[in-house]
Parts: C-alpha cells; structure tokens; sequence
C-alpha cells in the first residue's frame, strides 16, 4: 500500500488550498501519523531521521519541493511557512493519483483529514 510522497503531500493539499506549514511541526505531525498501524502501510518508503523528538524526513522534504518546483504548488512568503495550490496543481494531481488503487486514495484521504487537524493546533 506504500505511496510516494508527492502523492501523500499532493492529498493534502487536495483537501485544503493552502495550507500553513510550520517544517518542524510537518515532519512530526508526519511521524506521528507513521506510528498509527492503520497509516503505517502508506509510509513504507517515508524514512525519519533525527530523534523522536525532533524528526525530519528527507523524502517529506524534497517531495515538498519537488511539488514546488513543478509549479503546483507556490509559497506566499520568504520563511516558506504558507503554501497554496496553483492554477496546476489539479493536473500535476491527476498525474499523482493516475495509478493509485481506490482504497489507498481513501487512506490516504483520512489520513490527511487527521494531519490537517494536527497542524491546525
């Protein structure tokens, strides 16, 4: 059931436009979801390093700004903390979700419904 990142972060921001990105926080909140056995499937080829206090996912990271990069997502500041969808992201999507099963969508799905909340306190 393991996804790419880009695909997991893409899901996010699927759900919510922009979305406020604080990066410690990020990768804790993704570590965390990582030890829930019913997400743990989705995170396979997520790897952390650092402490469990202070987690940092290189793939998290560069899948971040591969989305980025690729124009679908922008930042709106110089301290990269607010990020939105742009004009492409619903095509870089389709491209993401193209080939993912059906049930791993939904997975992913609640899975980003919880991270969203975790990252809104």
């Amino acid at each position: 059931m393991d996804v790419i990142p880009e695909f997991l972060i893409g899901t996010l921001f699927s759900k919510q436009s922009t979305i406020a990105l604080n990066n410690s926080k990020f990768h804790k909140v993704f570590f965390k979801m990582k030890k829930k056995t019913e997400y743990a499937g989705l995170f396979e080829s997520i790897l952390f390093s650092g402490s469990p206090v202070n987690p940092f996912s290189e793939a998290l990271d560069e899948a971040l700004f591969n989305l980025q990069f690729s124009g679908a997502l922008s930042r709106k500041n110089p301290e990269l903390v607010m990020y939105s969808t742009t004009d492409s992201f619903n095509y870089t999507y389709r491209i993401l979700v193209k080939d993912v099963k059906p049930e791993v969508i939904e997975k992913t799905e609640q899975l980003c419904d919880e991270i969203l909340d975790m990252l809104k306190t």
